[in-house]
């Protein structure tokens, strides 16, 4: 795992919203640290401050990132030796499924198996570039005043582009992003990146819940037997050893006891009620 930490930016359009989310952070003790824009240069001397109101940002090597495959195998692995066994095979329905316990993980495809639950495929592109200057301890960043995000990769650097699509006829990177967009949005904020140039570039999908942007877990009411760990918006690397302790004691004794998530309840999605994420990278 990389641990470089992350900046996020806000312009202040949305200042007034990241004050209030901070007081969470607080709260939970997450070691997040917070500047005005213009303080932007004494911790990060490469950025360019210009429009930006407000940062918020952690360097105690707790934030990072980390290679998905290596930890999805990682836990795999692990689910084997104690006995967990793996089956391929191409689900249409639920009711195909035989077992006591049916947690649907579906991903993007969960509205193929539960009409009812808004969780949809959503196209993003991210670009690889390389430039000149390359800043190694640069952390995982993201501008909220253009919605481009970017970090370090290899001696390269990943950026994402700001545009997403649904209802995609294939996943061909969005390639026009990159000059209209990304490009101009990262020589900004970043006035090294003036002198990059595109090395390649990759899309895929989000598992988007259309309500809202946030996760749907929990025992999906219209049946006995059936949990549900969808809708995670990008984001479901980092909430998935959370989400699978509570699962398992939601499953095995009726209710959470460690973690409670009953804000991303099923419920929730089927009445409707909305619990906006704002901040989709």
């Amino acid at each position: 795992m990389v641990t470089n930490g992350y900046l996020l930016m806000f312009g202040p359009e949305h200042a007034e919203e990241q004050y209030r989310a901070l007081e969470n952070h607080k709260e939970c003790d997450a070691g997040t640290k917070n500047i005005k824009g213009s303080e932007l240069s004494k911790v990060f001397p490469y950025v360019n401050n210009e429009g930006i109101e407000t940062a918020t940002y952690t360097d105690n090597q707790s934030e990072g990132w980390i290679d998905p495959f290596m930890f999805h195998s990682a836990l795999k692995s692990k689910a084997i030796e104690l006995g967990a066994e793996f089956i391929k095979g191409d689900v249409k329905s639920i009711s195909e499924i035989n077992a006591k316990t049916i947690v649907s993980a579906a991903g993007c495809w969960t509205k193929e198996l539960l009409e009812d639950i808004p969780v949809v495929p959503q196209k993003h592109t991210v670009f690889r570039v390389k430039c000149p200057t390359y800043i190694k301890e640069m952390p995982l960043t993201g501008d909220l005043t253009t919605g481009v995000y970017w970090r370090p990769e290899g001696g390269e650097y990943l950026a994402g582009s700001p545009l997403s699509v649904f209802d995609a006829d294939d996943l061909e990177p969005a390639w026009n992003d990159f000059e209209e967009l990304v490009w101009p949005a990262l020589a900004q904020r970043i006035p090294a990146f003036e002198e990059l140039k595109l090395t390649g570039g990759w899309a895929g999908y989000y598992d988007c819940n259309k309500l809202d942007n946030n996760a749907v877990v929990g025992k999906h009411p219209k049946y006995e037997n059936v949990y549900m760990a969808s809708g995670f918006t990008g984001r479901g690397l980092m909430q998935a050893p959370g989400i699978g302790r509570a699962l398992t004691e939601l499953i095995t004794t009726g209710s959470y006891q460690t973690i409670d998530i009953s804000e991303f309840a099923v419920e929730r999605v089927l009445g409707n009620n909305a619990r906006p994420e704002p901040y989709v990278l």
